[in-house]
């Protein structure tokens, strides 16, 4: 009854998510046509997400003339990355394996976008026949072997024997002396394929998430990434912590929309968006998750980490989207060997290897501005877990109040002392022009 009963939530959820994405009204979006996908980023939970993802985002941007993996026409890039989660749904640590397996999508939708600035490619590959079907025995040959191999083979058959006395079989026996069999044919194949790939990338943010259990207990979780030139504008202002002037866009009702959600509507949301204020300043807005376990004692403790964890994570996602150095590397070997050899016998080796390493540099960002929008708590619709969140974000308002506190902060105890003394004459409120304080009020009020 709890399943179906999870299945029912897990259906009205998506229902409301789908009537949610097609019910934004045009007039919420901000101006810039790159800026539209992205301030009113949505996330679904379905199944299959990735297929669903790439049908999805494919049908949006083709009735805009935009194409998944190609510049468009605003230069705009779209790329698509997916992970699994190491941990079935259900199972302790789930959560958090959610939430690796969000942070893998991205890095494979950043290497996607990597690959785009152009790749070193390396490759060989081999190929080699050999047959022999003579008879008989060379005479030549046969008085050219001397004492000391008949020895060896001597040897090896006592070993061989031995072996068999000791229960190892004849068929292993044979394997171990393949090589020492005469080859009649031997097939080679073998091909090797080095990738390289490393760039690095501002200003990507997160402009849908699809994500949901598949068969197996398998949950997959898949990522529309955006890059825009308004997008690495921004995470230019953020990395050099500069006070740029940026044209006022058509504000939207992202901001606040976010700040009422229920929790339900926000455990879907992951990684970064931006989206445009009532004052038409961009806002970059980060999502961290983490789950809260459940103990015997000591429970607000464990609530109050999972918030902490959140936070870090949001401000970790925050700071990506700044700017980060991606490096990419695949190597592809293909290889088969048949070998026969003239008792009949035959061995078959076969490999298909691939591996791929996608890396982040570290990198620091040194004055990352940014203020905590939203904590809350909430259920897993599929797992049934509890989540802490926490949405974090920048704007241009807050860096530049930030800015003036840290001066402030950070005066020093004589220009403090100064300007209490050339105030003692007087209870008005006064300015100083040096530091910008404001001292006034009465000693009452303390």
């Amino acid at each position: 009854m709890k399943k179906y009963f999870k299945l029912i939530i897990s259906a009205s959820l998506l229902l409301c998510l789908v009537i949610a994405q097609e019910n934004q009204s045009a007039k919420d979006l901000a101006n810039s046509e790159a800026m539209k996908e992205v301030q009113n980023a949505a996330a679904d939970i379905e199944k299959f997400p990735s297929s669903v993802l790439y049908d999805y985002a494919s049908k949006k941007l083709g009735k805009k003339g935009k194409i998944i993996g190609e510049v468009n026409a605003d230069n705009s890039i779209y790329q698509i990355g997916s992970a699994t989660t190491v941990i079935s749904s259900g199972s302790r640590g789930f959560i958090t394996s959610r939430n690796v397996a969000f942070r893998k999508a991205v890095l494979q939708a950043k290497a996607e976008f990597v690959r785009l600035q152009g790749m070193k490619i390396a490759s060989e590959e081999s190929a080699k026949y050999f047959e022999d079907f003579g008879q008989g025995t060379d005479p030549d040959t046969q008085k050219k072997a001397s004492m000391l191999s008949k020895l060896k083979r001597l040897a090896n058959e006592k070993v061989d024997n031995a072996l068999i006395e000791m229960g190892v079989s004849r068929t292993e026996v044979s394997s171990m002396n393949q090589k020492q069999k005469e080859k009649m044919v031997e097939e080679e194949y073998s091909a090797r394929g080095l990738q390289l790939a490393a760039g690095m990338l501002k200003g990507l943010s997160i402009c849908k998430i699809v994500e949901g259990q598949i068969k197996g207990g398998d949950y997959e979780v898949a990522v529309l990434m955006k890059y825009s030139p308004e997008n690495q504008k921004l995470a230019a202002m953020i990395g050099q912590d500069n006070n740029a002037y940026i044209d006022p866009a058509k504000p939207s009702k992202t901001l606040d929309k976010i700040k009422n959600q229920e929790a339900k509507d926000l455990i879907p949301r992951l990684g970064v968006i931006t989206t445009v204020d009532s004052n038409g300043q961009y806002v970059v807005i980060a999502f961290g998750q983490a789950e809260v376990r459940k103990v015997s004692r000591r429970q607000s403790a464990e609530v109050n980490r999972a918030y902490a964890k959140a936070a870090n994570q949001a401000r970790d996602n925050l700071k990506n989207f700044v700017a980060q150095d991606i490096s990419v590397e695949e190597i592809t070997e293909n290889a088969e060997k048949l070998t026969e050899y003239a008792d009949g016998s035959q061995n078959l080796f076969t490999e298909d290897r691939f591996e791929q390493v996608v890396a982040a540099k570290m990198s620091v960002v040194d004055n990352l501005r940014s203020y905590p929008m939203k904590r809350w708590t909430g259920t897993h619709p599929i797992s049934g877990d509890t989540i802490a969140g926490v949405v974090v974000a920048w704007s241009k308002d807050f860096a530049d109040k930030s800015r003036a506190v840290e001066e402030t902060l950070n005066t020093s105890d004589a220009d403090l002392l100064r300007d209490q003394n050339s105030n003692d004459s007087s209870d008005s409120e006064s300015i100083s022009n040096e530091t910008g304080i404001m001292m006034g009020g009465d000693d009452e009020d303390f």
